[in-house]
């Protein structure tokens, strides 16, 4: 294995321990401050929107605190593009809250720096029927989070 493919492997499995653990603080270590966070599919932009690294991270911060637990399992390998340095990781997410249980797929694309120690833009394609009935439980906590992360709250 060459020494970017591994750093690039590194770095996403970085993230899913990250999420696993729900430690914004180490998923903020493995993020560029420009690194931009993108949202498929439109379904479900207005929960998550697109937003900045900043933003992100505040929000994620808050997001992992409303999960009891919550796991990433990879149900394909993943696709490394050396030349890209990105990586595309097919994953399954668990997680347990107050109004129930958690289950979604989704599709992310890391796309990295040139030694693969930072991810730069983040793409996600969530399952958006399982996101969206998920997020139909979750009700007002929900609400609250995407207006902090999109700065709502502080015009209302």
């Amino acid at each position: 294995m060459s020494s970017i493919r591994a750093q690039l492997l590194k770095t996403a499995n970085a993230y899913l321990d990250a999420h696993t653990n729900r430690d914004a603080k180490a998923l903020g270590a493995i993020y560029s401050s420009s690194s931009t966070h993108e949202t498929y599919p439109k379904p479900v932009q207005p929960i998550f929107p697109h937003v900045s690294n900043e933003d992100y991270l505040a929000g994620v911060a808050d997001l992992f605190k409303m999960w009891h637990s919550f796991e990433c399992h990879q149900f394909s390998e993943p696709i490394v593009d050396e030349e890209a340095r990105k990586v595309v990781l097919f994953v399954e997410g668990r997680g347990v809250a107050d109004v129930g249980t958690y289950v979604n797929e989704y599709v992310v694309v890391l796309k990295m720096n040139k030694e693969g120690t930072l991810v730069e833009n983040r793409l996600q394609f969530f399952d958006s029927q399982g996101l969206l009935a998920w997020v139909a439980k979750m009700g007002q906590q929900v609400t609250d989070l995407q207006n902090k992360v999109t700065g709502k709250a502080a015009e209302a």
